[in-house]
């Protein structure tokens, strides 16, 4: 595979400054093929966190920010900005025991990795689907105490019933049922497959490590494992789902004691953003910062966050997925680096943990201190790297007026089309900056099928298209350093998404939440959109969310959830920690627009 790069790099080479607008001896594709061959090639080991390949490429990265001529960003005086976080999540093992009744971690029981760690014990309950939807007329707990409990639940939904039929919900997903038993006390979730099965498919004992605990124990049990256990406390699980499937309320105690324990490794580890700083000249604005930023980080051996699960544990090498987005960044630095000095400061960031989380772009924006200047606007470039009919797409066009026509005038010297996606949200870096109400640029290529898979390789690249949109890049870069100051005009993200992807969905209460920093149990908010409900009921950006409508939340993702189960119109009941107190605030929810 390395040859066949090495072989890429030569074909590739006299292609420099063959298209339209490619300039600079800066923007050459050879150069470009060689950085991203670099970043995708084996030794690297998918940039995943807490690999050598990752820490190595931190290194190469502020190496060529000072082959450029930058300076470094760091407040320590070095290139890299290193902070600590949760770089690899394990699920190290798990055991049940039941009367006669013992199981081991295998292929018939398996810890989910939002379990808590430790030892537990308590009565067993077997409670159906573990649906809590009184308003939909079904509720698995009706008239049962599971208090220090651990239940039982089928996955999926009733076929008949008041349910029957329903092909969404909240209710039917994992998490909400997770909430439903803590809320009534379960200290443990089994989830049982409706379907016989003498394996669980799909078993992790890797995942995302941005994935918090849940609260209570929570694992899955094979269909067979499953019956077994029920038959120790002389009942028929057929039968049991058979009545639940109809949508009768087959909930009861199974009065059997249960030991277990759950062991999921957490494993903390430094990573590094990658800063070079470009001086600018006019000591008018010298305290405004452009920033140009591309993730390094991919997703290693793609034990999380893999398309091609079957695959899982081959290198995925990112070529696309950011080793494009990486080596246009090197290339836009020696570009800008080789010409006139700006008036503003040019920032050029290489992020690390975005595939996390936006993890270190939220530490970039968080942690700046004075000595860097602040963030005026931002370009953001991920995934740049299969340019197709010569159309870049660009999220974040409306966040300040004069981004269309910068781009529109630099495009067409280029022979490039522009495709405008308004809204700067979005599950990449620019997202950070725009929370923040910094106007933002996200340059971006397109998805397409190897996107996530060990299949992202070098071969695939367009170098030519690479370096066009680089050129593209510079010189709105350079535009916005040396032009009036923009205006933000957008509309901040609303929480709906741990990266705050997409429209989001159920009704609208206005939240933005705050990406990066030390996990805390509940959701802490960035700030809240102007108008928005969340305003009107005195949210503020720094409160820490910790309940939503009587229950307690522990994440984003809970929050999402109980959310989507409201409607427009409900009042409903907030417990926010601010300055060290817990306040409640009351807030009506709106439509979604």
């Amino acid at each position: 595979m390395f040859r066949r790069w090495l072989a890429a790099i030569v074909l590739l080479a006299p292609l420099a400054c063959a298209s339209p607008g490619a300039r600079s001896d800066s923007l050459d594709s050879g150069t470009l093929a060689a950085d991203v061959a670099w970043l995708a090639a084996p030794e690297r080991e998918g940039r995943g966190l807490g690999t050598e390949g990752l820490a190595s490429a931190a290194t190469w990265l502020a190496e060529k920010f000072a082959e450029a001529g930058l300076a470094p960003g760091a407040a320590d005086g070095s290139f890299l900005q290193s902070f600590e976080t949760v770089v690899a999540i394990r699920a190290a093992g798990a055991r049940l025991q039941a009367g006669r009744w013992k199981l081991e971690a295998g292929d018939s029981l398996a810890p989910l990795m939002i379990s808590e760690s430790g030892v537990f014990e308590g009565t067993v309950a077997f409670v159906g689907y573990g649906i809590a939807a009184e308003d939909q007329g079904h509720d698995d707990y009706a008239g049962l105490d599971v208090e220090g409990r651990i239940v039982v639940v089928l996955e999926g939904r009733p076929g008949e019933g008041a349910l029957g039929g329903t092909e969404e919900g909240p209710f039917l997903r994992r998490r909400s049922k997770i909430i439903a038993a803590r809320s009534r006390g379960a200290i443990g979730v089994l989830f049982v497959p409706e379907t016989e099965s003498s394996r669980l498919r799909g078993a992790a004992r890797a995942g995302d490590p941005s994935v918090r605990p849940a609260g209570v124990f929570a694992l899955r049990l094979a269909r067979p494992a499953a019956e077994q256990l029920l038959r120790e406390a002389r009942q028929d699980l057929a039968k049991l789902s058979e009545s639940a499937g109809a949508g009768g309320n087959v909930s009861r105690i199974l009065e059997i004691e249960m030991q277990g324990e759950v062991s999921i490794e957490r494993t903390r580890d430094d990573v590094s953003n990658v800063i070079g700083v470009l001086a600018g000249k006019d000591p008018a604005v010298a305290d405004e910062a452009v920033v140009i930023g591309a993730h390094y980080d991919h997703l290693g051996l793609g034990g999380f966050g893999s398309l091609a699960p079957s695959k899982r544990g081959q290198v995925h090498p990112g070529a696309d997925d950011n080793a494009s987005g990486s080596a246009a960044l090197l290339a836009v630095a020696r570009e800008l680096a080789g010409g006139p000095a700006p008036r503003r400061t040019i920032l050029f960031v290489a992020f690390t943990a975005e595939e996390i989380g936006l993890l270190g772009s939220a530490h970039f924006v968080e942690s700046r201190t004075s000595a860097l200047p602040a963030p005026v606007a931002m370009l953001n470039m991920d995934m740049v790297g299969m340019l197709r009919d010569d159309r870049v797409i660009l999220f974040g066009s409306e966040s300040a007026d004069e981004w269309k026509a910068l781009l529109v005038k630099e495009a067409g010297a280029l022979g490039l089309k522009l495709a405008y996606e308004g809204h700067g949200t979005g599950p990449s870096d620019q997202t950070s900056f725009y929370v923040k109400s910094v106007p933002v640029l996200h340059f971006f290529t397109g998805v397409h099928s190897t996107y996530h898979t060990p299949d992202d390789v070098i071969e695939d690249i367009d170098m030519s298209g690479l370096a066009r949109v680089s050129a593209l890049v510079a010189q709105v870069a350079r535009a916005a350093a040396d032009g009036p100051r923009m205006t933000f005009q957008g509309q901040p993200a609303t929480a709906h998404s741990a990266r705050g992807a997409g429209r989001g969905y159920g009704p609208d209460l206005g939240t933005i939440p705050a990406f990066g920093g030390e996990p805390v149990v509940g959701v802490r908010l960035a700030g809240v959109r102007p108008g928005s409900p969340a305003e009107r009921a005195g949210l503020r950006g720094g409160d820490v969310m910790v309940s939503f409508a009587g229950v307690a939340i522990r994440d984003l993702a809970e929050f999402a959830a109980l959310l989507y189960a409201e409607a427009a119109g409900h009042q409903i009941e907030l417990v926010v920690e601010r300055g060290g107190e817990r306040i409640t605030i009351h807030a009506t929810l709106g439509a979604r627009r």
